[in-house]
């Protein structure tokens, strides 16, 4: 063997194993079962770390699975996505949606809740407005992100406090509106709202229907009642990866958030571990995915009492616990 010989060798050679590698990496994607979700908001946030957390980690990939993440767009969210077929799997707000969807006639069954009587939503109002309590909001101008989960639920708090407001319309989170006096309350989710005012340096006052008994619950998961019935064990597999990713994301919220983190730039990983927690704290943990028929009762009877059930249906027939108890995947598997 010459001196130039022995280099086209072991070039070759190089090129085969690297081309073998490929094809068989390819071989191997292939074999996973392609599956999609839907999330409500159209950008990554800490609310979605579990799923991140999940795929990063390879859990998908263990349970036999290819997971794409789709954004919400003004035009096609979670509930319209799965309907149509255009995902598997949805995550929603909360049941306010999902309740009235099947009251609409979509054949929607939530599969697994990732937080219990979350308090996500509140009002918020500035703290040197002297606004404290709903019954100061009487008669006042208060914001409202119509088409969000917020809508329904902060009407069904003012009217268990039998307050009348004028209702403002406005895009989400535009803190100028309050700030500027054009409206008196806005809405938003803890997570969302309390970090950014902290930030911008706004101080409010949190008028929280959480203390008047009125609550929701949180992240939901839902699939269509066809795919229920015809891909039970990629129900299975999936939310078997997401609480694994999600029980890894409370343990280690620092590793979860940098997860997250590389997906968006623009994330700033100390706010996004300032969100975490107000996700963290409400999770059904014993087992991940809890539910069960008082949650969905008490949402419908909520739902129903605004006339926003528009045909009546039992709302133990809108969720399906059996592969939440099947996957059982809990925190106290880690002790």
């Amino acid at each position: 063997m010459n001196r130039l010989t022995f280099p086209i060798i072991v070039i070759t050679a190089l090129a085969l194993l690297i081309g073998g590698y490929a094809i068989f990496r390819s071989q191997s994607n292939n074999d996973l079962i392609r599956t999609s979700v839907r999330f409500p908001i159209p950008i990554v946030e800490a609310g979605q770390t579990g799923f991140y957390v999940a795929r990063e980690k390879g859990y998908y990939a263990e349970e036999g699975l290819d997971v794409t993440f789709h954004h919400s767009t003004p035009t096609l969210g979670p509930i319209r996505a799965v309907a149509t077929e255009i995902d598997d799997f949805g995550m929603i707000g909360g049941l306010d949606t999902l309740l009235a969807a099947r009251g609409k006639g979509r054949p929607l069954t939530a599969v697994g809740i990732l937080h219990r009587n979350a308090k996500f939503v509140a009002l918020y109002s500035l703290k040197d407005s002297g606004i404290t309590t709903a019954a100061d909001l009487t008669n006042k101008k208060v914001g409202f992100f119509y088409g969000h989960i917020s809508e329904v639920f902060i009407r069904s708090y003012l009217k268990k406090e039998h307050v009348t407001v004028q209702e403002v319309g406005m895009k989400y989170y535009d803190y100028s509106r309050l700030t500027s006096g054009d409206i008196d309350a806005m809405p938003g989710f803890k997570a969302t709202v309390l970090p950014d005012v902290e930030e911008k340096g706004i101080e409010v006052t949190v008028i929280d229907p959480a203390d008047s008994g009125v609550v929701m619950q949180g992240y939901t998961l839902f699939v269509t009642d066809g795919f229920l019935r015809g891909r039970p064990e990629i129900i299975a597999k999936f939310l078997r990866a997401t609480f694994r990713g999600y029980r890894d994301s409370v343990t280690n919220p620092q590793e979860g958030v940098e997860l997250l983190t590389k997906h968006d730039a623009a994330l700033s990983s100390a706010t996004e571990l300032k969100r975490l927690p107000f996700y963290s704290e409400p999770m059904s943990t014993d087992p991940y995915g809890y539910m069960d028929k008082q949650m969905f009762r008490m949402t419908y009877d909520r739902l129903d009492g605004l006339g926003l059930i528009v045909t009546p249906f039992n709302p133990q027939d809108a969720f399906d616990s059996s592969f939440v108890e099947e996957v059982a995947v809990r925190s106290e598997d880690l002790k």
